[in-house]
């Protein structure tokens, strides 16, 4: 006999993930406008948008690096996590020369 499964209830909105950004305004009222006319609610094209950006991402990333996988151990994210830490070092170095010569002399 096939398990019955349990109807959905108040707690299954609990393990979505919430999210907050903000839009540019006109971006904001073409989506009202867009949900209003379709009658589908903003949320369902948020939420098909972001999918198609991260398949779109993941698609460009496989492209580009046809033979890296996964991480599978945690040597590999060590590595990974080093790596990162350096590039954001980096990048927080040429953000401090940058607003450093906006400031202009003293």
């Amino acid at each position: 006999m096939a398990k019955k499964r349990r109807a959905p209830n108040s707690r299954d909105r609990l393990r979505k993930a919430q999210l907050s950004f903000y839009p540019e305004p006109e971006d904001y009222e073409a989506l009202k406008t867009l949900s209003a006319k379709t009658g589908v609610p903003q949320q369902v094209y948020l939420r098909e948008g972001l999918r198609h950006i991260l398949r779109r991402m993941r698609a460009a990333h496989a492209a580009a690096a046809p033979g890296r996988r996964e991480f599978q151990s945690t040597q590999n994210y060590a590595a990974f996590a080093a790596e990162l830490e350096a590039t954001l070092r980096r990048n927080n170095a040429t953000l401090a020369r940058y607003a450093a010569v906006k400031r202009g002399p003293k």
